[in-house]
C-alpha cells in the first residue's frame, strides 16, 4: 500500500509561498479563488494573462462566438494572507465538441503576468516530481543559492509579443534557439516561452525524423503529442536533445522529454510536431514541464536552472 506523500516546503526567508501541485498530465497548477468558496485548480504557465475557458452550447450567445469577462481573483498562500486584485479574464465560448461546462483554466506567472505584478519577482520551485511552491518577492541570491546547482544557471532575456484575440499576451525570449537531436542541428528560430497541450517543445513535424524513425510501429499521434510502447527499451534508443540559447543551454535526456502513462510499458513524447505550413517563426517552449528545472521571473527576465534536489 502507497503512504500518503507529505509535501514539506521550507523557507527561511519572509516571502510569500503558494504550494504548487501537478495534473494527471504533469502540467503544474495552483488553486485561485473567485469568491467565497469558489476554488478552482489553474494550469501555471510563462506566459502573462490568467484566463478560465468554459465551454458552452448556449445558443444565448448568438452570432457571438465568445463572451469575454474581466474579474480579479485571489490565490491562497501556505505562510499568510492570500494574494489579492490578481486580474483575469473569464471566457464563454460556444463549442459543441466538449460538454457544457468543460473549462479550462491557466494562469501566467512569467514577465509582465498580472501575478508578478502585484506579488513581485515569480520562483518556480520544484520540490519533488508530485509538487513545489511558487516563491514571490524572493531575492535572486536565494533562489540561485537555495534552488540552483552551482553554476547551473542560464538568463533569458524576454519581450512581450503583441496581445492576442482573446487578450493573452506570451512573452518571447529576445534571443534565438537552436535544436540539436543526436548532435545534428535540425532547427534554429525564435523561441516563445509557451507549450500547447503539455509539451516542453514544438517544432515542425518533418524534423522529427530523428525520433520517429526509433519509435515503435504502434506509435499513435494524439493532439501535438504521440504515444507509443515498449517504453523501457525505446527510451535507451531515443537521443539527447540539446537547447542552446545565447546565454547557456540545456540538455533534454528520453527520461526528460517522454512520461509514462497510465497504461503498462506505455510513454508519451512530450515533443510535439506541427505541419511545416502550421508552424509560424517561432518554436514554442515549456520549461516548466522539464523535471529538475527551475524558474525565476522578473519584469524583463527569465532564469532557468538544474534544481538542487535531485528529482
Amino acid at each position: 500500500m502507497k503512504l500518503p506523500l507529505l509535501l514539506v516546503i521550507v523557507s527561511t526567508s519572509s516571502s510569500t509561498l503558494i504550494p504548487v501541485t501537478y495534473d494527471l498530465s504533469g502540467a503544474p497548477r495552483i488553486d485561485v479563488e473567485f469568491g467565497p468558496a469558489q476554488m478552482s485548480p489553474h494550469v501555471v504557465h510563462l506566459g502573462r494573462r490568467g484566463y478560465a475557458t468554459t465551454m458552452t452550447t448556449d445558443h444565448a450567445l448568438g452570432t457571438n462566438p465568445a463572451q469575454v469577462n474581466d474579474i480579479t481573483v485571489s490565490i491562497p498562500t501556505i505562510n499568510g494572507e492570500p494574494i489579492i486584485g490578481v486580474r483575469h479574464r473569464h471566457l464563454r465560448i460556444l463549442h459543441y465538441l466538449y460538454g457544457p461546462g468543460t473549462t479550462q483554466s491557466n494562469i501566467g506567472i512569467g514577465p509582465g503576468s498580472d501575478l508578478l505584478r502585484v506579488g513581485g519577482p515569480i520562483d518556480f520551485v520544484r520540490q519533488s516530481t508530485f509538487g513545489g511552491f511558487l516563491r514571490l518577492e524572493g531575492t535572486e541570491q536565494e533562489f540561485i543559492n537555495n534552488d540552483c546547482l552551482p553554476d547551473s544557471s542560464m538568463r533569458m532575456q524576454t519581450v512581450l509579443t503583441e496581445v492576442d484575440s482573446i487578450g493573452r499576451i506570451t512573452p518571447r525570449v529576445d534571443t534565438r534557439i537552436s535544436v540539436s537531436i543526436g548532435g545534428n542541428v535540425i532547427a534554429t528560430d525564435s523561441v516563445s516561452l509557451v507549450g500547447l497541450e503539455g509539451c516542453i517543445l514544438i517544432i515542425p513535424i518533418g524534423l522529427l525524423a530523428d525520433i520517429f524513425a526509433v519509435l515503435p510501429p504502434t506509435g499513435d499521434r494524439v493532439g501535438y503529442r504521440t504515444v507509443f510502447t515498449d517504453c523501457a527499451q525505446t527510451r535507451q534508443r531515443l537521443p539527447i536533445i540539446t537547447l542552446t540559447f545565447t546565454a547557456g543551454g540545456l540538455r533534454l535526456f528520453p527520461e526528460d522529454y517522454t512520461r509514462r502513462t497510465a497504461q503498462e510499458d506505455t510513454c508519451e513524447l512530450l515533443i510535439g510536431g506541427l505541419a511545416d505550413w502550421e508552424a509560424d517563426q517561432t518554436i514554442p517552449f515549456n520549461p516548466l514541464l522539464i523535471p529538475g528545472i527551475n524558474t525565476r521571473s522578473t519584469d524583463n527576465e527569465i532564469i532557468l536552472c538544474d534544481s538542487a534536489i535531485n528529482l
